[in-house]
């Protein structure tokens, strides 16, 4: 039986993954158990492949194919992170990532906060630190067309203590979700789906930006705990 195939983007050698979005999927798989292989595609190539497995378009957002993506050993098909997790949950049950947990659905109302205040700061540095050069072009032109700005316009204007001011008060609420049942989890000594949405995020910024890591790490020591506890599923990086 052929294993199942994870569609992810390649670092600069030693390749491994960085992607908060990649990481979710990589995060499920391992948490899962299941037994996978990656297959690297760079920026410019991720709609051909995806065409290829027959993947359906996104409908809505800047980019009509993205990664991640996953080929199912049946063949079935599968794009971006929160349609692979409802898929994953269903073939393979156990261990549950609750995803219909109140707290999953707490969380969804202002993750986006927690991520987007400091976008201009984050996105800006994946180019230099992580990709190859054809994969460092496409983002560096296709960002900048969406943004209608240079990526160091963008990180000068949009970035620095005003977006950390933003983001803040949201890591200072997630801070209390994760203490409401005691941690280290969302759940308490259960892990979800939940924690691995944020923790992806927190271990992209580990890999390029300290200063921001630092500052997320500073408020409130449960993060660092949760961080931590899911470092497991976070120790296949690279196949």
């Amino acid at each position: 039986m052929s294993k199942l195939v994870l569609y992810d983007i390649p670092t600069k050698d030693p390749r491994r993954c960085w992607s908060l979005n990649t990481w979710k999927t990589r995060m499920a798989l391992n948490f899962k158990g299941v037994d996978y292989e990656t297959k690297w595609v760079e920026y410019p190539d991720i709609a051909a492949t995806l065409k290829e497995l027959g993947v359906t378009a996104n409908s809505s957002g800047p980019r009509e194919y993205t990664c991640p993506a996953v080929r199912f050993p049946d063949g079935t098909a599968v794009m971006e992170s929160t349609k692979i997790a409802a898929a994953l949950e269903e073939r393979y049950p156990e261990p549950s990532f609750n995803m219909d947990s109140p707290e999953q659905k707490k969380l969804s109302t202002f993750i986006v906060q927690l991520i987007n205040p400091t976008f201009a700061d984050w996105m800006t540095q994946v180019p230099d630190h992580f990709l190859l050069p054809r994969s460092k072009e496409y983002f560096i032109r296709t960002r900048e067309e969406s943004l209608g700005k240079t990526l160091t316009q963008a990180r000068e204007e949009d970035g620095g203590d005003t977006a950390w001011a933003k983001s803040r008060p949201a890591w200072e609420d997630y801070a209390t979700l994760l203490k409401a049942k005691g941690g280290p989890f969302l759940l308490g000594s259960t892990a979800s789906y939940a924690d691995f949405a944020v923790v992806s995020f927190l271990k992209m910024i580990d890999m390029m930006h300290l200063e921001l890591f630092n500052k997320i790490m500073a408020v409130d020591p449960v993060i660092s705990r949760l961080y931590e506890a899911c470092g497991p599923w976070l120790e296949r990086n690279d196949h």
